[in-house]
């Protein structure tokens, strides 16, 4: 049996092929993209939700920092609290630039295409510069996060943040109060 190429197979199923061609290719887009009628597939949808989430989490992880316009609403609720895009950006900046070497990994990952959420576990682990997290923290730390997020119209409206605990990736826990 011989491999058959995604865009052959988009081009087969005429739902798929319309929205296909609706959408500019950008990864930061795809989670614009919108099926219609009771042909589409919910696992596509569902494909379209991750492949957002990957994309948001990846534009997190560039340097420079290309801004999340493409991801996430222009008013955005974190934990209960209304804020433009530039504050709730200006909150991730601030920890980008006090640990440069800040690399956000998605270790788990749970979508619910039906309510449009994304429930993950992020882990990272850096070595701030400066304070971090309200912190003075000398040397390389570990935390592993918990975010929910609600999506509409394909961008992230809002955003649960369970806070983890930094902890020191050397033995001897050097972390100053």
């Amino acid at each position: 049996m011989q491999p058959i190429h995604i865009l052959n197979l988009i081009s087969r199923l005429p739902v798929l092929r319309q929205v296909y061609r609706s959408v500019p290719y950008k990864a930061g887009r795809l989670a614009r993209m919108k099926c219609s009628g009771p042909t589409c597939s919910r696992d596509f949808a569902r494909f379209l939700t991750t492949k957002a989430y990957v994309a948001y989490v990846d534009a997190l992880n560039k340097r420079p920092f290309p801004g999340l316009a493409d991801f996430v609403n222009s008013t955005v609720t974190l934990n209960g609290t209304s804020m433009p895009l530039a504050d709730f950006e200006k909150l991730l900046t601030d920890d980008m630039d006090a640990a440069p070497d800040l690399q956000w990994e998605t270790s788990m990952l749970v979508v619910d295409e039906a309510k449009q959420r994304v429930g993950c576990r992020i882990e990272f682990r850096c070595t701030p510069q400066r304070e971090f997290m309200g912190r003075n923290i000398q040397g390389t730390v570990t935390c592993m996060e918990h975010m929910f997020y609600q999506y509409e119209s394909g961008k992230i409206s809002d955003v649960w943040w369970m806070p983890g605990e930094l902890v020191s990736a050397e033995s001897s826990g050097n972390f100053a109060k």
